[in-house]
């Protein structure tokens, strides 16, 4: 498990594999970790920002669609600030080793992680840490995802959940070399954040807790209520995803008793049927990595409570999506018009700020909008203002 003379250390996840947990704690250790020569750059919790910077299409992303970049050109300029900002935070670590972590980095294509690895290759050799979990856990976990980011019961029925070992994994592999990547069975035969440490040669983290979650957990019929609230949105406005999807705080969904989250018996076993081939090239290629620990069941540490009650009908959790998706949109609507109100006065870049905060909290306000295209348009950026006003007018 030695990285060897790796100067960057690329941890790739990928999603529902304990990152968000080891995030935290390189987050919060960031001195600690300098103290041994080991940068974690940046101020925020991870590195996901990084892959918009690297992607093949930026303006198709979400969170530059949140971000009101829809257009190429508007897409282009975010990813350049992006780079030259995660220049800086790089040139800062000076001679420490460089710790990224982002799970998006799963999702690049193979010309995204040559130019990746190209923008990194002046700050030394690379190794990349992936970690590769019980296929069953693994479906049921990203279906949940899936449906938590805007998808539906139906739109799984459609597009199966997989885990997606090799579509993950090949690219990385391929291009830094069995010998500088490293995957891991998920969930260890020890605590995470130990083994995580041991790779990266470092002391343990004190008092690290690997059994807390950091996400929110749906019981059935929380997600069945979710799928309703999506379902009842049109997946796109015009020729963009409808981002107002899904928007309502999961925490109030998790509060909803009910059994387990679990997929419908004949889908479950028609995903678990398409991933054999899947875990075949896993266990082939990187020397069964996963093995009794990792591939035999699932250890349910990221489900929510099932408290033995009946699921839903589809007419009651239509019902309850409805009440709580209106009850939202009037509380994200009453946060966007308090941003609106406090950018007037703001100087322009704490105005587009707050403007922008607007939209990622209620995708339909239509001043932020419309007054975040008055800026741009103020400093010349009509391209970005004229794509947020034709958002604007599909509202």
């Amino acid at each position: 498990m030695a990285l060897g003379d790796a100067r960057v250390v690329l941890h790739i996840g990928p999603h529902k594999t304990g990152s968000t947990f080891l995030q935290s704690l390189f987050a919060r250790h960031r001195e600690a970790l300098r103290e041994e020569g080991l940068a974690y750059p940046g101020h925020g919790i991870n590195h996901n920002a990084a892959y918009l910077y690297f992607c093949d299409a930026p303006q198709t992303e979400h969170e530059m669609i949140r971000a009101g970049c829809h257009s190429v050109a508007a897409a282009k300029a975010h990813a350049a600030r992006g780079r030259t900002q995660l220049e800086a935070d790089l040139a800062a670590c000076g001679d420490a080793r460089i710790l990224l972590s982002a799970e998006e980095f799963c999702r690049l294509s193979s010309a995204g992680i040559a130019r990746l690895l190209a923008f990194l290759r002046p700050y030394g050799p690379v190794h990349v840490i992936a970690f590769a979990r019980q296929a069953e856990a693994l479906i049921l976990s990203d279906a949940q995802e899936a449906i938590k980011g805007g998808l539906t019961f139906a739109d799984l029925q459609r597009d199966l959940p997989s885990p997606g070992y090799r579509r993950h994994l090949e690219g990385w592999h391929d291009a830094a070399g069995p010998s500088r990547m490293t995957v891991m069975a998920f969930p260890p035969a020890e605590p995470l954040d130990r083994i995580m440490a041991r790779l990266l040669g470092i002391a343990p983290f004190p008092g690290a807790d690997s059994d807390r979650r950091e996400n929110v957990s749906l019981t059935l019929n929380g997600a069945m209520v979710l799928s309703a609230i999506n379902a009842a949105a049109p997946p796109f406005l015009g020729n963009r995803v409808n981002s107002a999807r899904a928007r309502i705080p999961q925490t109030w969904l998790a509060a909803l008793p009910g059994p387990r989250f679990r997929l419908p018996p004949d889908m479950l076993d028609r995903a678990l049927q398409s991933a054999e081939a899947d875990m075949a090239w896993l266990q082939a290629r990187f020397d069964s990595p996963v093995g009794a620990t990792g591939l035999a069941a699932s250890s349910g540490s990221d489900q929510a409570p099932d408290d033995g009650g009946a699921a839903l009908d589809c007419s009651m959790a239509k019902a309850l999506g409805h009440l709580l998706h209106r009850l939202a949109h009037q509380l994200n609507s009453a946060a966007a018009e308090a941003l609106v109100a406090q950018a007037a006065p703001a100087q322009d870049d704490a105005a587009e700020r707050l403007l922008r905060r607007a939209i990622q909290v209620s995708p339909g306000c239509i001043a932020a909008h419309k007054n975040l295209a008055a800026l741009l348009n103020r400093h010349a950026r009509t391209e970005e203002a004229r794509d947020l006003l034709a958002v604007a007018a599909d509202l």
